[in-house]
């Protein structure tokens, strides 16, 4: 029987490339987690009760934050002093409640309860799919 034998050259240009490859890839994990993101952001501020429209117009999609090996986005109403606000709009009836809120409850003629987390738990079917859709060659 013969031997057979390979080798390759250029080794390290190889995995110069591989290297670059790398940062295209977390790039564009990147490009499409912020874009789902900004997706859960209209349709929670389509969801979100409006008054005034500040709570709706303090939606926002911060940058993308890497941690280790951990790429994440947030997705978030209120800032400051409109957080407790926010936080109550979202979780009523809760005792996040305003105590005004006890002996009238909050009637929201548009939007209600749970104007991010119905957004976030929709668009989480099929999320992974629609990323690796973005990413990956056809």
């Amino acid at each position: 029987m013969g031997n057979f034998g390979a080798s390759i050259e250029g080794l390290d240009a190889v995995r110069a490339k591989l290297g670059s490859l790398a940062g295209i890839f977390e790039w564009q994990l990147g490009n499409s987690l912020l874009a789902e993101g900004r997706e859960i952001l209209d349709a929670a501020k389509a969801a979100v009760p409006v008054d005034s429209g500040e709570l709706r117009d303090s939606g926002s999609v911060s940058l993308l934050e890497t941690n280790g090996s951990v790429l994440s986005v947030t997705v978030s109403f209120g800032e400051g002093r409109s957080a407790a606000y926010a936080a109550a709009v979202h979780e009523t009836p809760s005792a996040y409640d305003p105590p005004s809120w006890k002996a009238t409850p909050p009637h929201f003629s548009q939007g209600g309860p749970k104007y991010l987390e119905r957004p976030l738990l929709a668009a989480s079917n099929g999320m992974a799919e629609r990323i690796a859709a973005k990413i990956l060659p056809k």
